[in-house]
C-alpha cells in the first residue's frame, strides 16, 4: 500500500482510520490530524467470513488512493 500524502489543505499528517458511523457500521477513511479534512470512505463487507479481511484491505487501499489523488494532476504529470 502506498504512503499517505500530507493533507492538501494544511499539510498536516494524515492517518488511515476505521470507525463506526452513526448507524453502527464500520467505515474506513483517511483523516487529517490537524484540520480534520477527510475523504468519504468505504464500507467493508464484514459479514462475509471468507472475504472480510481481503475486503477491509481493499477498502483501505481505495481510501489511500482517493486521499492521495490531487485535483489538477492527471496521468502522473505533476511538479512534485
Amino acid at each position: 500500500m502506498e504512503d499517505l500524502k500530507p493533507c492538501p489543505f494544511c499539510e498536516g499528517k494524515a492517518k488511515l482510520v476505521m470507525q463506526k458511523d452513526t448507524c453502527g457500521d464500520y467505515l474506513i477513511t483517511v483523516k487529517c490530524d490537524i484540520c480534520g479534512a477527510r475523504i468519504a470512505g468505504y464500507y467493508p463487507r464484514l459479514n462475509d467470513e471468507d472475504g472480510a479481511i481481503e475486503d477491509v484491505l481493499g477498502c483501505a487501499e481505495y481510501a489511500v488512493r482517493d486521499w492521495n489523488r490531487r485535483a489538477g494532476i492527471e496521468n502522473g504529470n505533476s511538479s512534485e
